[in-house]
């Protein structure tokens, strides 16, 4: 039985938690599993991202490009990236096979945005995916 992504983990844990604004969740593949509603983000955002994981210096250059806004990198290393611009950021957790990507807002709480997402990317290690 296939995983639905949005209902399960994108709307039950990521936007329930109330600490994100939008969520994804992508495959390291660069295919785009699910995304909180009205959340857009492309295959070359995640691309770029994907790659940035192994290498973080274009991260550091470029910046961290996600739905269609640049944010400043703050932090990166193999399982996780941290990013920011004026109070909102990008948080992104690393499983086996799938990125988490969390998005929060002016009105959230950076660390909890990021805990969100990683807890649920080592869920996600935990279960084989």
């Amino acid at each position: 039985m296939a995983t639905d992504w949005k209902t399960n983990y994108i709307d039950k844990t990521l936007m329930a938690s109330g600490n994100l604004t939008h969520a994804a969740i992508v495959g390291l593949d660069g295919a785009i599993w699910a995304t909180s509603d009205d959340f857009k983000i492309s295959a070359g955002e995640v691309g770029f991202l994907i790659r940035g994981l192994a290498t973080a210096e274009s991260l550091r250059e470029n910046g961290v490009l996600i739905g269609g806004v640049k944010y400043v990198l703050l932090r990166a290393d193999d399982n996780a990236v941290l990013a920011r611009k004026q109070g909102t950021g990008v948080c992104v957790g690393k499983s086996s096979t799938a990125l988490v990507i969390g998005v929060y807002g002016t009105d959230h709480v950076a660390g909890k945005a990021n805990n969100t997402v990683q807890e649920l990317a080592q869920y996600l290690i935990g279960q084989g995916t």
